[in-house]
């Protein structure tokens, strides 16, 4: 097989970076040396113009009428040409004298040469006409789409399938209510591909463009997540991370040092949540080395979860079941409902605060994300969830000032009154009226690790207000403010509206 890749995307990749498949090739017309490379001599019968005799007699070439060989080394017949007769050798096979549909050009002829030889050891090779790569690209386990490429200036077949996969992700919302873990459905997708070479093939000395017999790679499957990271976070013109990758978030060593613990997929801090709150968080259970193996294997994954009192004393510690394969087979990314509403079997009333954290056959999987329960029903409370930069859920509850305001569009016209008019008849008729309801909201008093963290609701494409328990989706506007209140203190202001038309009658 003559395509090679060189590169394929991470084991766990971010939808929204590059997600690259590079692939090389040792056929023409690739630069690099060839299968098929001979030396070769040019003739012409004549010097009358008469089409280039080739011998390659020591050196014999698998070529059939309608062929095409490249030249170098060759002067001016430098380049592709087709081969037009047959003179000696087996076709397809070994062929060791032939034309080419190309004349002698007298640019090269000096001398009458013996033989009427016109270039000698010219380096000459099959050359495969119209060659492409392609890819068959299966999410999900299904075919999505071929995709064609011919090769760059560096021999390189370059194949980013990024915004392919985008359109076959999207989040997972798993019920507000609900206490059962659930694996990705549309947050990830497995892919994987299918190559092969294309490029003219003859029959009867015409050509038809052919694939080849295809590879299948699904050996190297990989699974990619509705994320983006980018390259460089900031914080106040300050640097706070280099990112290229989603490592931080799966990648572990073989023994599960304290060192090795990675993220849930948030950049949250200490979660600040009401007792009757929900909240999800996500994860993904994947590893390059697991006690030594290059590939993850697991049977047992469970929820860690720490409750402290009000003096932060440890209460206790309950371990939940997140999933268990004795086939040893749960990779992938997971959705975890971790909110006291979801928890209320494991919290009492005394518990002011509790930790989670996921592990994995007894090892630590997961950093703890840490949940402070708050209740002040005198609060407005307005709850807001969101997909966040790495395709998990946050959530938030402004409880500052509320204002409310009402835009209203409408559509008239103007007629005559009749002399004859009764009392109610009106000449100004309203035929079409938009409206829709504006709000903005307050966050009360929030730190400078929060403030930063809630830019990700202005940015987020998704976002839900919780009302009664169900999701309103809803459209931040880009009215988004920060009132500096003190040292580590800020209040966070954000113009919001319903997602959806608010339909009024026509008259």
């Amino acid at each position: 097989m003559s395509l090679t890749v060189t590169n394929r995307p991470d084991t766990y990749t971010a939808a929204y970076l590059p997600v690259e498949y590079v692939l090389t090739s040792d056929l023409s017309p690739n630069s690099i040396s060839g299968e098929f490379n001979t030396f070769a001599t040019l003739r012409g019968t004549s010097f009358s113009g008469n089409d280039v005799l080739v011998n390659t007699s020591t050196q014999p070439l698998p070529l059939v009428v309608g062929d095409y060989v490249l030249m170098d080394n060759a002067g001016v017949y430098n380049g592709v040409h087709r081969v037009s007769s047959i003179v000696s050798g087996t076709e397809g096979v070994n062929v060791q004298e032939f034309y080419i549909d190309t004349p002698v050009s007298t640019e090269e002829i000096t001398v009458p040469f013996l033989n009427d030889v016109i270039k000698l050891a010219v380096d000459i090779r099959k050359h495969y006409n119209n060659y492409s790569a392609v890819l068959d690209v299966y999410i999900g386990g299904s075919f999505t789409v071929r995709l064609r490429k011919k090769r760059d200036v560096n021999n390189e077949f370059i194949f980013d399938l990024s915004s392919i996969i985008q359109e076959y992700l999207g989040s997972d919302l798993l019920a507000l209510d609900t206490s059962t873990t659930s694996t990705s459905i549309d947050l990830s997708k497995e892919v994987y591909i299918q190559y092969a070479e294309e490029y003219d093939t003859i029959s009867n000395s015409l050509p038809t463009l052919t694939i080849q017999d295809f590879v299948d790679d699904s050996a190297n499957t990989f699974t990619v997540v509705n994320s983006t990271v980018p390259y460089v976070w900031m914080t106040d013109f300050s640097i706070s991370s280099v990112n290229y990758d989603l490592s931080d978030y799966y990648k572990v060593d073989a023994l599960f040092s304290a060192g090795s613990a990675y993220n849930w997929l948030t950049t949250s801090t200490d979660i600040r949540i009401g007792s009757n709150d929900s909240y999800q968080l996500s994860f993904i259970n994947g590893t390059e080395t697991y006690n030594g193996s290059p590939n993850l294997i697991a049977v047992n994954l469970d929820l860690v979860l720490n409750k402290y009192d009000s003096s932060n004393t440890l209460l206790g510690t309950d371990i939940i079941v997140i999933d268990t394969d004795t086939t040893a087979n749960l990779e992938g990314v997971y959705n975890v409902p971790v909110g006291p509403s979801n928890l209320s079997t494991y919290l009492t009333s005394d518990v002011v605060k509790y930790e989670v954290r996921v592990r994995i056959d007894g090892f630590i999987l997961a950093n703890y994300k840490t949940f402070v329960i708050e209740n002040d029903c005198t609060k407005i409370q307005r709850r807001f969830e969101w997909i966040n930069k790495l395709g998990g859920l946050d959530a938030f509850t402004f409880t500052g000032k509320e204002v409310r305001d009402i835009d209203i569009e409408k559509e008239t016209f103007k007629r005559a009154i009749r002399a004859s008019r009764s009392i109610p008849e009106r000449s100004v008729t309203t035929f079409g009226v938009q409206t829709k309801d504006v709000y903005t909201v307050n966050s009360g008093i929030v730190s400078k690790v929060e403030k930063e963290w809630l830019i990700n609701l202005l940015e987020s494409p998704e976002v839900y207000l919780i009302v009664d328990g169900y999701r309103l989706p809803v459209q931040v506007n880009s009215t988004f403010g920060f009132e500096k209140l003190g040292e580590d203190s800020y209040n966070v202001t954000m113009e919001y509206e319903l997602a959806f038309e608010k339909i009024i009658q026509r008259n």
